[in-house]
C-alpha cells in the first residue's frame, strides 16, 4: 500500500546519508505517459557505471506517485515503487522524467508537497524537459535559471514568471537543481552527474560505451542553426539562399551580396528576410559559420586556422570570439571534447 504520510525523521540532512562505500541511490520519478527516452537514457548511463566499475555502482530505483506498473508514452510498461514509501534520507539523486501531464499538473498536492519537503534533503534534484514544470509547480525553481525543451519555453515562461527559462542549451545546474531539455540531452546531464561523482575519465569511459563518445557540455545549442533556419522559413526563396550560404561561407556575405543574389534592394531584402526567418541575416550567418566550424572540428583533422578561413572567419581569434559569444566552448576546447581520435596542429 502506498503511504502518503511524511515521516519527519526520514528527512534528515543529506550530510547524514549512507557512507561513501554504499551505492548512491538514483531515483527516477515517472508518471503515466512519461517520455520513454527521458527515462531510459539516464537509467542506462547510471547502470553502465556499475557494469564497468562495480565498486562505484549506483542503486537505481524507479518510482511513481502510486507505485505499480506505469505505462510510458511508447506503450512500454515500467514497474515502479511508490515515491512516498521511499526513505528520503537515502536518496542521493532524484530525476523527474518528462510527461505531457506536467503541462497542467496541479492535481497531485501530495507529490508537490513531498517535493517541497525534500528540496534541501536530497543532494541533487534534476528534471528532464516537461519535468521542469513539476519542479516549478512545487516552488523549487523560484529565482533560478532553468532549461526545458525548446517547444515548452513559451508556456513555461508564461506560467512561471519567477524564473528565467532558457531553451538554447542542453542542461543547466543551479545549486543542487539540475534541469535539462530532455530526450538525448538527458544522457548528457546524467554523464555530467557521473563526472561530478567519479571524475572525467570514468564518465568518458561510460560515454564511449553508450556510443556517444563524449558528453556534450550543457551550453551546446539544442538545434543546429542550419536546421532551425530551414524549419522557420516561410518563403522557399530564403531556403535556397540558406543552401547557397552554407556552400559559400568563406566569401564576403554582407547585405549587399545577399540582396543582390536575391534580386532585391538591400532594404527590401533585410525587411523580408527578418519577417520570414525571424532574425537578421548577419546573426544567422554568424551562427551558421559556428555550426559548420563545429562540424569540421569534430569530423576532420584540418587545422583550426584552416577551418576558421573555410568558415569565413578572418582568423582563429575571430572564430574563438564568435564561439564564446555564442555561449560555447572555444574551438580548441570544443575539438578536445568532441573530436574523438582526431588530432590537428
Amino acid at each position: 500500500m502506498c503511504s502518503r504520510r511524511f515521516v519527519e525523521d526520514k528527512l534528515t540532512s543529506f550530510s547524514a546519508k549512507t557512507s561513501p562505500r554504499s551505492p548512491r541511490e538514483v531515483v527516477i520519478l515517472v508518471t503515466e505517459d512519461a517520455i520513454t527516452l527521458d527515462a531510459a537514457g539516464p537509467i542506462q548511463a547510471f547502470h553502465e557505471v556499475g557494469l564497468r566499475y562495480k565498486d562505484r555502482a549506483y542503486q537505481i530505483t524507479v518510482a511513481s506517485p502510486y507505485g505499480g506498473v506505469i505505462p510510458l508514452d511508447s506503450g512500454i510498461r515500467l514497474e515502479s515503487n511508490c515515491i512516498f514509501d521511499l526513505s528520503a534520507e537515502k536518496i542521493d539523486t532524484l530525476l523527474v522524467v518528462s510527461s505531457y501531464k506536467f503541462l497542467n499538473y496541479t492535481d497531485d498536492s501530495a507529490l508537490i508537497g513531498w517535493l517541497r519537503k525534500i528540496k534541501t534533503r536530497i543532494r541533487r534534484i534534476g528534471s528532464l524537459s516537461m519535468g521542469t514544470f513539476l519542479l516549478a509547480e512545487a516552488g523549487l525553481l523560484d529565482g533560478v535559471d532553468v532549461v526545458t525543451h525548446w517547444k515548452w519555453r513559451a508556456p513555461m515562461t508564461k506560467h512561471f514568471s519567477s524564473m528565467t527559462v532558457l531553451s538554447n542549451c542542453l542542461y543547466l545546474r543551479s545549486g543542487n537543481i539540475w534541469t535539462s531539455a530532455g530526450m538525448t540531452s538527458g544522457i548528457d546531464m546524467a554523464l555530467a552527474m557521473i563526472e561530478e561523482d567519479h571524475g572525467r575519465a570514468l564518465a568518458l569511459d561510460v560515454a564511449r560505451t553508450l556510443l556517444v563518445f563524449m558528453h556534450r557540455p550543457g551550453g551546446q545549442a539544442q538545434i543546429s542553426i542550419p536546421l532551425a533556419a530551414q524549419s522557420r522559413d516561410i518563403d522557399s526563396r530564403f531556403g535556397a539562399l540558406h543552401d547557397w550560404i552554407i556552400t559559400n561561407l568563406s566569401r564576403r556575405l554582407d547585405i549587399e551580396v545577399l540582396s543582390d543574389w536575391m534580386g532585391m534592394s538591400p532594404r527590401t531584402f533585410a525587411r523580408q528576410y527578418k519577417e520570414a526567418v525571424g532574425d537578421t541575416p548577419a546573426k544567422v550567418i554568424r551562427r551558421m559559420r559556428i555550426e559548420v566550424a563545429r562540424s569540421l572540428l569534430e569530423k576532420t583533422s584540418n587545422s583550426i586556422s584552416s577551418i576558421a578561413i573555410q568558415c569565413g572567419f578572418s582568423d582563429v581569434e575571430n572564430m574563438r570570439r564568435a564561439f564564446l559569444k555564442d555561449g560555447q566552448l572555444g574551438p580548441a576546447e570544443y575539438r578536445e571534447r568532441f573530436a574523438g581520435s582526431m588530432r590537428a596542429d
